[in-house]
């Protein structure tokens, strides 16, 4: 039998604590395996490029937000002015929203594997 769980949110603050988790095992291993320990340490880096990238992606995501409730509140009485605007702004919010989510790190962890 296979479960399918579905995870959505931020797991940059997950990905630190495996860190932390597989640091402390790398260090109380004594006679630990060359193999074993470049493994482990290509994974700390690998997890740490993942928790800078999901940390800044948070970061842009709230500031796409905030700069749309700025101009949200932005007094246009015009309304063919502000049909205008936002047929401008919010396509290249929602584009912007899109980008920040694909992760560069996907694709390079892909051309280390290949």
């Amino acid at each position: 039998m296979v479960m399918k769980k579905i995870f959505k949110g931020q797991i940059f603050d997950n990905i630190q604590v495996l860190n932390e988790f597989l640091i402390k095992k790398r260090n109380e291993i004594e006679d630990i395996d060359e193999e074993l320990r470049v493994g482990i340490n290509l994974s700390i880096i690998l997890n740490s490029v993942c928790y800078l990238e999901g940390a800044i992606e948070a970061v842009l995501k709230e500031f796409v937000s905030f700069k749309t409730k700025v101009l949200n509140k932005v007094n246009i009485p015009d309304i063919e002015t502000r049909k205008e605007i936002f047929s401008f702004y919010n396509p290249l919010m929602e584009d912007l929203e899109v980008h920040i989510s694909i992760t560069p790190s996907t694709r390079y962890q892909k051309s280390i594997n290949s």
